[in-house]
């Protein structure tokens, strides 16, 4: 399978990390890595990030809504 990306989330000014569907193998994963802009212009891969398998995701989801739900308790998000 070809990697596809799923979505972009703007980290500052010259970093993005991308969410991305892809196999390493046999193992279907998510990926989330950090790209950079490199001094050519262009978006390069850099070496942070997370690939986890994909039965993995719905506890890695769990801990990312009991994070808002404890930022929110401390006013660092609305809601």
């Amino acid at each position: 399978m070809a990697e596809a990306m799923i979505a972009e989330i703007v980290k500052n000014r010259r970093e993005t990390v991308r969410v991305s569907l892809s196999e390493y193998e046999g193992h279907d994963l998510a990926n989330l890595r950090v790209w950079f802009r490199a001094e050519d212009d262009q978006m390069r891969p850099g070496k942070a990030g997370l690939a986890l398998r994909i039965d993995r995701v719905p506890a890695l989801i769990e801990g990312l809504q009991a994070l808002m739900i404890e930022a929110g308790k401390r006013g660092l998000v609305e809601g």
